[in-house]
């Protein structure tokens, strides 16, 4: 029965793209025969989203090559999401007396950087959707090396403020992007632990990196 216009689809059994809502029915083996389900203890399970056939597909990945994936991005939400924007809280005092500002200033560079984080997000998005994560992941790797190497070699804080504004360029992909990547690797009923995971890296690696420091 068509709703607002839109016709049920009579050429397909299943509509890509689409997961059965109605727990009855995701139970039935009529309606389910023709959809691919999980494997071992979850086999009940009707997989959400339904894979392509194509090898290339990431939820035809192995879990291996999957895990693997998710620990590379996990670190690198590690050194640029959750390390860059505290990094210099505990030292604020001290960098403060080595460029001769006061500490309101160090903390102004805190604030541009969280700003451009925020400016760019938008833009890694978009970029991300048009040609692909995987570049987007390594052009703001290569900025957060940048904006380290630049803040290393800092004399001024003009220098410090320039470094401080390239890692913030290199921060939003892993914070807006990290949470997405799981979701193109893994069905619905496995995301639950890697959600929690890098959630976890986000928000505790953040407060423990100016405790370390």
């Amino acid at each position: 029965m068509g709703f607002l216009g839109i016709l049920e689809d009579t050429k397909l059994p299943h509509v890509p793209g689409t997961v059965i809502l109605n727990e009855k029915s995701a139970h039935s083996e009529e309606l389910t025969a023709g959809l691919r389900h999980a494997t071992g203890k979850h086999s009940h399970i009707v997989l959400a989203p339904q894979p392509s056939e194509d090898p290339n597909d990431p939820l035809n990945w192995s879990f291996g090559k999957k895990f693997a994936i998710i620990l590379i991005i996990a670190f690198g939400a590690c050194l640029y999401a959750s390390t860059f924007g505290p990094l210099l809280n505990a030292g604020a005092v001290v960098i403060a007396i080595q460029f001769g500002v006061s500490i309101t200033d160090i903390t102004v560079i805190g604030g541009y950087n969280l700003l451009i984080v925020g400016a760019s997000g938008p833009v890694v998005c978009a970029c991300a959707r048009k040609y692909g994560k995987r570049p987007v992941f390594f052009f703001s790797a290569f900025l957060g090396l940048i904006g380290t190497i630049v803040g290393a070699t800092a004399s001024g804080y003009k220098t410090l403020l320039a470094a401080r504004i390239i890692q913030g360029l290199s921060t939003s992909a892993y914070e807006s992007l990290s949470i997405t990547v799981i979701g193109d690797l893994m069905y619905v009923h496995e995301r639950g632990i890697y959600m929690a995971f890098m959630q976890s890296i986000l928000g505790g690696v953040s407060n423990a990196s100016s405790i370390i420091t």
